[in-house]
């Protein structure tokens, strides 16, 4: 277990880590988020610090289909972020919330949130998360054919990865712009496949898959032609 612990925490990213997740013997799942409460309520640890990681393992948990789980570490910690005043802390973790919520299919709750981080980092001027904010927001518009609002929130997102050096991000929002924003001619990506009506076997008609802690991406496969 210690082992598995150690893998678990030293993982980079959320993709990583809900593969160490997979392989989790029965009953560790529970002991790690067992263990991730204990140390969040110890009171030397460094919350900033802390609440980056167990973020990260929200993340994962929900990316191993577990996502009651990550729910209850992620609100845990965006309550204890509102009731300290910590916005710096609160909007990437509203932001895990946003995404897990979208991410089952709650779009209506998942837009309540995204939009409430946009508002706290108006205040906090943290254009990392404002960025996944607005290109999360972005792919809930282009997933309901609203192009002309998907095209204001990718433009805006794309500005403010740039402005908090998180190119990944700033491309992803770019590759959508080029998406949303350019009529698709026959046999291009952004057009649906020729001759076939079956969705894409990858994404099952949806065009986005997840993708690490800030939401979806194209599906790799038919590169959005689904539905984009």
């Amino acid at each position: 277990m210690d082992a598995f612990v150690k893998r678990v925490v030293e993982c980079p990213d959320a993709e990583q880590m809900a593969e160490v997740l997979e392989s989790a013997e029965p009953g560790w799942m529970d002991d790690l988020e067992a263990m991730a409460f204990e140390f969040w309520d110890r009171p030397e640890v460094d919350r900033q610090e802390a609440s980056t990681l167990l973020l990260r393992m929200a993340t994962a948990f929900a990316l191993c289909g577990n996502s009651p789980r990550g729910a209850r570490l992620a609100t845990t910690l965006a309550d204890d972020a509102m009731a300290t005043g910590d916005l710096e802390r609160l909007a990437p973790a509203l932001g895990t919330i946003g995404v897990l919520l979208m991410n089952s299919g709650q779009t209506v709750e998942a837009r309540r949130v995204f939009e409430e981080v946009l508002s706290v980092t108006a205040r906090s001027g943290d254009s990392r998360s404002r960025a996944r904010a607005l290109h999360n927001l972005g792919v809930l518009e282009a997933l309901q054919h609203q192009d002309d609002r998907a095209l204001t929130c990718f433009k805006e997102a794309f500005q403010e990865a740039w402005k908090a050096e998180d190119p990944e991000v700033a491309a992803l929002s770019e590759r959508f712009l080029t998406l949303a924003g350019n009529p698709a001619s026959p046999g291009s990506p952004a057009s649906p496949v020729q001759g076939s009506s079956l969705p894409c076997p990858e994404c099952q008609g949806q065009g986005l898959v997840m993708k690490e802690d800030y939401g979806m991406v194209l599906c790799p496969h038919c590169k959005g032609a689904c539905r984009i």
